[in-house]
């Protein structure tokens, strides 16, 4: 199974017996999780507990059950990374404590029913190979690169990168590798107009971020 990550950061809540459940699913940009904790703790003080997991990796990976009873709170979370293939993710259920007693079964429960909100409100998409890439055209082709940037970026919501004109027009950006073909075969069309090269390569979600840093992982 292809490992997904998080696309966004998300949060998802449920009321349960008079105890108030908060799921926060955060995409990791490194596999240290004390400071996102800490923003969550703070986002959502006085809590009675702070339930976690995180996967960087297949087998780089810990849940934390934070003062419920072991294997209540902790693993339903990892169990839920687990089987969506996530990394780099964070999953925090957080409880405000109701008064009523849910026993082992119904904290299982509890916390993964929210845990699967927050994954799902987080919106997982498969990794690929993603280019940070650097293209160079001819006025004259500048219609068909543009318009090649525009089908690439279809799907995302994000600004594209501007081009940037001098005697050539200039673009940088990230595109999936699954886009190389289609401009290879531009270069082709408009030979010696097109010049394109590849700056860097990583792993990522698409669509991803579409500003100048974004291949930097």
């Amino acid at each position: 199974m292809t490992p997904h990550e998080f696309t966004t950061d998300a949060t998802a809540e449920r009321l349960i017996l008079r105890s108030r459940f908060v799921g926060c699913a955060v995409r990791l940009e490194e596999p240290a999780v004390e400071e996102a904790l800490d923003r969550i703790r703070q986002q959502f003080p006085g809590a009675s507990h702070y339930c976690s997991a995180y996967r960087w990796a297949p087998g780089h990976e810990r849940a934390d059950d934070h003062g419920e009873p072991r294997g209540t709170a902790g693993l339903p979370l990892l169990a839920t990374l687990q089987r969506a293939n996530l990394v780099h993710a964070l999953v925090v259920v957080v409880r405000y404590f109701g008064g009523v007693k849910l026993g082992r079964p119904g904290l299982y429960r509890a916390y993964q029913e929210v845990a699967q909100l927050a994954v799902a409100a987080a919106r997982p998409a498969p990794l690929q190979e993603l280019q940070r890439v650097r293209l160079t055209c001819s006025y004259a082709a500048f219609d068909a690169v543009r318009r090649w940037v525009a089908a690439v970026y279809a799907n995302t919501p994000l600004d594209v990168p501007p081009f940037q004109f001098d005697a050539e027009v200039h673009w940088r950006g990230v595109v999936p590798r699954t886009a190389e073909s289609d401009a290879e075969t531009l270069r082709e069309r408009w030979h010696g107009e097109v010049d394109w090269m590849v700056e860097a390569t990583t792993l990522g979600v698409w669509p991803d971020r579409a500003d100048d840093d974004s291949a930097d992982r």
